[in-house]
């Protein structure tokens, strides 16, 4: 429901997803652990678009087709904003720090604001760059994409 075309119906899938995350721990325990986190990585990356088509990625849809709206990418990061504050193992989301420091300059206000409190809160808890492995990884499919 969060990746909706339909505003109405993806922002009740981020509110729902919220109040979840707000009531359990093994709620949030999942979305962290089990690929939520590259999902949302995947999913505000400037450099990939999503696509309701398979790619060449076996785990993911992703491909220069369309944008992703405005609304999905607010709802994303009000999911991952509760998700710092509220769950114990923030290790993981690391793998977002660059997507939310790139979000933080680049995006328009409200990425910007909510990128930057979703940073502060990992900050404040001692999670402040991404792992090298990932760093690499970026930098190897940015340079397969030129």
């Amino acid at each position: 429901m969060i990746f909706s075309s339909d505003e109405k119906l993806s922002q009740i899938g981020s509110k729902t997803l919220v109040e979840l995350i707000e009531e359990s721990q093994e709620i949030r325990n999942s979305l962290i652990l089990n690929g939520f986190i590259t999902i949302v990585q995947r999913t505000l990356d400037p450099n990939l678009i999503l696509s309701n088509k398979p790619s060449s990625s076996p785990k993911f849809f992703f491909q220069q087709e369309t944008t992703i709206p405005y609304h999905i990418k607010i709802g994303i990061l009000d999911v991952v904003h509760k998700l710092a504050e509220k769950s114990e193992v923030l290790k993981p989301m690391s793998s977002l720090i660059p997507v939310l420091e790139d979000l933080k300059i680049n995006g328009l206000k409200d990425l910007k604001k909510k990128s930057g409190n979703i940073l502060g809160i990992l900050n404040s808890n001692g999670i402040k760059t991404a792992p090298i492995e990932q760093q690499l990884e970026n930098k190897i499919q940015s340079l397969e994409e030129e």
